[in-house]
């Protein structure tokens, strides 16, 4: 990926900013450095555009000051997650936003920061090895050297305890962060819930993907409401389909990384129920094993799967393809597929990349009841059963089979609720949280009391 090196940063008088209004947390301390290859501006902006006089009081989606979205700026964010080459959701989820960011606000430029156990190739990245307190402190400098930090937050991919590490790294992190959450659990251990605690408590905003993580954040972990946002998992365009159109049998799916959390024997089971009832379908399972599943499991878990499908007599209806597919790949596979299921064990499950690209799609979903899956598919733009009932999945796909009319009107409906979910959308709105995160943290910014009205800063260009 191409950076934009052409942001060049005025000088900074010798003025320590450090004594901040009671709040002795990195998301207000915007320090003015006396290095200028680390000066950091934000703040000589803001007095010069009278942000700290109140003027940024009231700002909503898409009014972002001119420091922000003016000529005269443009912004640096760094992204702390995983990326490709590492096998991961997460890894897809910050890759297809960077690109969305980069597309809703060309002229920023956007810098790579790594959590991964070897060094990533990719000149572009600067990498935190887990567990390498050497790589942490460069990580720390390399992200104190931009305007905004934007952190994927999931509890696997930092090192230490249930990802401890990320905390070292965000108490020396001296400009605004924004964290996304990816899993806020609802019984979490003492650990598990001090570490979203102080990651929420160190950030300038939180953004949740769904409502459910919001009421948890706000009940669970004491988070002030107005920190934190919503924005949907993003989706990327994908040609729309009326469902139940062809003369084939019709086509079930599910895709993703393979482990023992998606679920997949209920949706063999169900399967199995509707071919004994003469109901002909096919299930494609598209998707390779987990990476991390396959390091301590082999292949058991898909293996059992195929006995599965074997013992219940539907070895021939049910296709399990691995492999990893590109975004282009992967669009003509949804768009093959009548229904889609989401039958995933967990009930934390806040959000789901599967569920947000076939809502986009137009794809019928029938799905277990999960936060994501009861918040996206209500209002008839999909179907969800009880997480255990084999049974009521088979029935859903028997009625849509044997409904056409009710099956694509419904793929109507998921279509029009999925223009939110539009990766262009949610870029624009990430864009947004950033750039206000930057502002409102500079217009919350307090001088030090040794500088009064008596005693004016001067501010050299």
């Amino acid at each position: 990926m191409s950076m934009d090196n052409s942001v060049r940063h005025r000088s900074s008088p010798s003025v320590d900013c450090t004594n901040v209004d009671k709040q002795p947390l990195a998301v207000s301390t915007i320090r003015v450095r006396q290095d200028r290859h680390e000066e950091r501006s934000i703040f000589l902006d803001a007095l010069t555009h009278g942000l700290t006089n109140g003027l940024t009081n009231g700002l909503g989606h898409g009014q972002s000051h001119g420091l922000i979205h003016g000529q005269s700026r443009r912004l640096v964010v760094a992204m702390l997650s995983t990326f490709p080459p590492t096998q991961c959701g997460l890894a897809t989820f910050a890759t297809a936003t960077l690109e969305s960011l980069r597309k809703a606000r060309p002229a920023w430029e956007f810098r790579r920061i790594a959590v991964a156990d070897e060094p990533l190739p990719a000149a572009d990245v600067s990498t935190w090895l887990k567990g390498n307190d050497e790589s942490r402190n460069l990580a720390v400098d390399e992200s104190n050297k931009c305007d905004v930090l934007l952190l994927q937050h999931e509890f696997g991919i930092f090192g230490g305890s249930d990802g401890s590490e990320i905390l070292g790294f965000l108490r020396r992190v001296r400009i605004p962060v924004v964290a996304v959450l990816h899993t806020v659990l609802t019984n979490p251990t003492q650990d598990q819930r001090r570490i979203i605690a102080e990651v929420a408590h160190r950030a300038a905003t939180v953004i949740v993907m769904s409502a459910e993580a919001k009421r948890r954040l706000v009940d669970i972990y004491d988070v002030t409401p107005s920190k934190i946002s919503f924005i949907p998992h993003g989706a990327h365009p994908i040609q729309f389909r009326p469902p139940l159109t062809t003369n084939r049998r019709p086509v079930l799916l599910t895709w993703g990384l393979v482990g023992p959390g998606k679920g997949l024997e209920r949706a063999i089971r169900a399967v199995g129920q509707l071919t004994e009832r003469g109901i002909d379908v096919g299930y494609r399972v598209v998707g390779e094993t987990h990476p991390i599943v396959r390091k301590h499991q082999g292949e058991q878990y898909r293996d059992s799967l195929r006995q599965l499908a074997t013992s219940l007599g539907v070895s021939d209806r049910v296709f399990f393809e691995s492999g990893y597919r590109s975004v282009h790949e992967l669009g003509h596979i949804i768009l093959d597929a009548d229904i889609v299921l989401t039958p995933y064990c967990s009930r934390d499950q806040i959000t789901s990349g599967v569920l947000s690209e076939a809502i986009c799609a137009g794809k019928v979903v029938v799905a277990t009841a999960f936060p994501h899956s009861i918040e996206a598919l209500a209002h008839g733009v999909g179907f969800v059963v009880d997480q255990d009932d084999e049974a009521a999945m088979a029935d859903t796909i028997e009625n849509l089979v044997n409904k056409p009319t009710l099956t694509q009107q419904t793929a109507v409906r998921a279509r029009r609720s999925g223009r939110t979910m539009l990766w262009s959308k949610v870029g624009d709105a990430t864009a947004d949280v950033l750039a206000n995160s930057v502002v409102q943290s500079a217009a919350n910014f307090r001088l030090p009391t040794m500088i009064s009205a008596a005693q004016p800063l001067r501010i050299t260009a």
